[in-house]
């Protein structure tokens, strides 16, 4: 339902979209939210948490803020879109208004700049994504696969206006890892996104000779292990490219608009 709500999204004019995509996130979250939260504190974090993309996280934050209304909160790491339109803004600062804000981080310059016009007089925390902080952990591991591979599905492409469609995507993944498997062992995971996971059972790799699919990482620690076990990686999600990156790893980044 989701993956078809997102492709319906991504081909509609971008103030449609914003329109219903704000509405549906409105409705999700007064569901989600409608019996009491028991917590003394509230934590919120994500890489795309202030993006605007069809109004998603800033509508949900604005209902979640009228339920756990002077909730001591604390924001951590979150990242923002460079064009934030005015409705998403007023959205959040409306939200960040509710809220007992006792914690504000941002992972970049950018999401600092925009926080600090929503959350003025506020202190702000810059720090860098984890999977970079954590590189030295692992960027001396000897590699145990000569291939890695981290599949996308179809919605994080449709998300980011793939012309692709995806039956496409997913004869592209199928193709890539057997012929890798052909060469040398290969490891298929993911970030832990469950449309990955979802697109990865889909792929039906398990049974290829020189294949070990991995389960869903559970912690951003076994999703390190898993990118520096590996030699060479074909990811899609800078989740893995960075990291794999910095840790000295060969890296193919997958752009779904490309050929």
């Amino acid at each position: 339902g989701r993956n078809i709500q997102l492709q319906l999204l991504s081909k509609s004019p971008k103030l449609l979209a914003n329109t219903l995509g704000g509405t549906g996130a409105f409705l999700n979250a007064r569901r989600l939210i409608h019996s009491d939260v028991p917590s003394e504190m509230l934590m919120i974090g994500g890489g795309h948490l202030l993006s605007d993309e069809y109004l998603n996280f800033p509508a949900k934050l604005n209902v979640l803020s009228r339920r756990l209304e002077r909730r001591p909160t604390a924001i951590v790491g979150v990242g923002a879109d460079p064009d934030t339109v005015w409705p998403a803004r007023a959205m959040l600062r409306n939200a960040f208004r509710r809220m007992d804000i006792r914690h504000l981080g941002a992972r970049d310059d950018l999401t600092a700049d925009l926080l600090s016009e929503l959350v003025p007089d506020h202190p702000i925390e810059t720090y860098p994504d984890i999977a970079v902080t954590l590189f030295d952990q692992f960027r001396n591991r000897s590699p145990s696969y000569q291939f890695g591979f981290v599949p996308a599905g179809p919605t994080s492409s449709h998300y980011r206006s793939s012309r692709r469609a995806p039956g496409e995507l997913q004869a592209w993944w199928l193709r890539s890892i057997t012929a890798a498997a052909e060469i040398g062992m290969v490891r298929v995971f993911t970030n832990g996104s469950v449309e990955d996971e979802d697109f990865k059972a889909l792929l039906q790799v398990h049974e290829l000779p020189n294949v070990v699919v991995s389960e869903r990482p559970s912690t951003p620690q076994e999703l390190l292990d898993m990118i520096s076990s590996c030699e060479r990686l074909v990811a899609q999600r800078l989740h893995a490219i960075l990291p794999a990156t910095v840790g000295g790893a060969q890296v193919v980044a997958v752009d779904p608009n490309s050929s």
